[in-house]
């Protein structure tokens, strides 16, 4: 069981590791637009997320759901006690990007309409485009950091499951 959790940890850390560069990426021109044509790193970042947390639900939840261990009220117990602060700061991080985005963007849709660049309907430079798509990388980026910053603690510091939890019975 070690060395499966230490593979899930490197691959947490990896998909970390890859959101970050992605988020720094955004400032030098990595877009998830089709300017840029990086689609396919949106499929490596889902499916990462999927490999890394569909284990660890199976393994905080093999009995019946009504006899979980609450997964997130124990996940606390036996790790470090910055990690909560850290991926509480980051989902926080990853909102703010978002209302940032939802700000530049008016709530509307920018897109590439008979070769032009526009914000639901009405015309923008490209400047103004590839700007816009960088700050949806960025909500898209931050996002990701929260929950694989959340998967790699969740692997590094596993919960020992001899010691009860305040919801077990």
């Amino acid at each position: 069981m070690f060395v499966i959790r230490i593979i899930f940890a490197v691959l947490s850390t990896i998909g970390l590791a890859a959101s970050v560069l992605a988020y720094l990426g955004s400032f030098f021109g990595l877009t998830t637009g089709p300017v840029s044509n990086a689609h396919p790193w949106l499929f490596v970042f889902f499916a990462g997320v999927f490999v890394t947390a569909i284990p660890a639900s199976l393994m905080e939840y093999t009995g019946p759901i009504s006899d979980s261990k609450l997964f997130v009220k124990c996940f606390g117990e036996t790790r470090p006690r910055w990690t909560f602060p850290a991926i509480r700061a980051a989902f926080a991080f990853a909102l703010v990007n978002f209302i940032i985005f939802l700000v530049l963007t008016r709530g509307a849709r920018f897109d590439i309409a008979n070769g032009q660049y526009v914000l639901d309907d009405h015309p923008m430079s490209q400047t103004q485009y590839l700007s816009l798509a960088a700050w949806e990388t960025r909500f898209f980026a931050s996002f990701m950091i929260g929950i694989y910053l959340y998967m790699t603690m969740y692997w590094w510091f596993p919960r020992i499951k001899t010691q009860p939890g305040p919801y077990d019975s």
